[in-house]
């Protein structure tokens, strides 16, 4: 499993140069591969640095490319989540693999946890409608 965390926007990146008005309020941590007991403490560290570097956390977990997710997985994400209500921000999904659903769904978390297509869709609240 490969965690990335993805800051918007990167100022690192000279080419990208956007006025202040512009810029994205929101952060974007990227999953790909199998997210277990043994991969989700790396992402676990990303999500809970992303939380906790703004005062409302804005966060998009993007879960397009993870095959495989487990309860560790779910049990983080709960945790995730109420640290970003706890401060007035928000914690976002973007999956479209089965198995996110199925963990989601069996679990009764897909209320919690919407699913988004995209990042945009995520930051601007846009759930996939069922």
């Amino acid at each position: 499993m490969n965690v990335f965390l993805l800051l918007m926007p990167l100022p690192s990146l000279p080419a990208i140069r956007l006025p202040r008005s512009a810029r994205r309020p929101y952060r974007v941590v990227t999953a790909t591969g199998e997210l277990d007991i043994l991969t989700t403490p790396a992402l676990h560290a990303r999500l809970t640095h992303a939380l906790n570097t703004h005062p409302a956390p804005h966060v998009v977990l993007d879960l397009t490319h993870v095959t495989f997710a487990d309860i560790t997985f779910l049990n983080m994400l709960c945790d995730a989540q109420r640290t970003a209500r706890t401060h007035d921000g928000w914690l976002r999904l973007v999956y479209t693999h089965h198995t996110i659903n199925k963990l989601l769904r069996a679990a009764g978390r897909t209320t919690e946890f919407p699913q988004y297509l995209t990042t945009h869709d995520a930051a601007h609240n846009h759930p996939t409608p069922h």
